[in-house]
């Protein structure tokens, strides 16, 4: 059960991914705010945090900037972005018992570069995409030694996208989705040659329709890329709703990099000093 939802505040100056695209800033704060409504609907507490506006969106991608699995954070290190807002470390200081900090380089002097876009926790296993310009094996090692009670499986992408670019997580464990680009199929090649467990798969006829989040007995899914295999989900017992996210989606896929879920605990009896 997720308790807080980190999201940055979205300036005035936010840029499409495309150059030629132009962004309807009044409608992508509604639908941020409706991102957030369905949250709060489902008992999860909205926190915000001001990122320095101007030309660096990366740094408004707080799902890029860290890995939250349990009560353990892993603030990583990115080829975009040099340094993470420290309003954002802060907070998870406070809301998880652990926060490590990825280190810039090797005891040898290797660069380290890790992404938590290429970071994907089953629910069973930890999958972590090695690509050029995102996370490499330096960066695996240290996500394997925070995580160490996890598995942890690598999956070799060279020039493909990070693998949240892909994949989501319907249901922890059980199903992940995936869209139906060529990328996409050899990204299930890939996966079914290196991970450990078995999972079933939606596969969408979008590949943009993909993207969805799992939270609290509930999975949301852009509501202008319907996807009626999200109807099966239903028979686990799981609440289906849609979110509105086509001016969010100019911007950058999947909608989820905004927003960063965190448990702080609170269902543990204690929480360590």
């Amino acid at each position: 059960m997720y308790t807080h939802a980190i999201f940055p505040v979205i300036p005035d100056d936010i840029r499409a991914a495309e150059k030629k695209t132009k962004i309807d800033v009044p409608t992508v704060h509604a639908q941020i705010e409706g991102f957030q409504e369905t949250l709060r609907e489902a008992g999860i507490s909205i926190m915000e945090i001001e990122t320095a506006e101007g030309k660096n969106n990366n740094l408004l991608y707080l799902n890029d900037l860290a890995i939250v699995i349990g009560q353990t954070a892993l603030i990583g290190r990115t080829v975009k972005v040099k340094e993470t807002p420290e309003q954002l470390v802060r907070i998870l200081k406070q809301l998880v018992w652990k926060v490590d900090i990825c280190p810039a380089k090797t005891y040898g002097g290797d660069k380290i570069i890790l992404d938590a876009q290429d970071v994907l926790f089953t629910g069973k296993e930890i999958l972590v995409s090695t690509r050029k310009n995102g996370t490499n094996l330096e960066g695996a090692v240290v996500l394997s030694r925070t995580f160490s009670s996890h598995h942890i499986v690598v999956l070799p992408f060279n020039k493909l996208q990070p693998i949240r670019h892909y994949i989501s997580v319907a249901i922890p464990g059980e199903v992940l989705t995936i869209g139906n680009s060529k990328e996409a199929e050899e990204v299930k090649q890939i996966m079914r040659s290196k991970t450990t467990y078995t999972y079933n798969v939606i596969t969408t006829d979008d590949s943009t329709a993909a993207a969805c989040l799992n939270f609290n007995n509930r999975v949301v899914f852009r509501q202008d890329r319907p996807e009626p295999k999200f109807s099966k989900l239903r028979e686990d017992g799981l609440e289906l709703w849609a979110l509105d996210v086509s001016e969010i989606s100019k911007i950058t896929s999947p909608f989820t990099r905004f927003c960063l879920l965190v448990n702080d605990g609170s269902s543990a009896n204690q929480k360590q000093a």
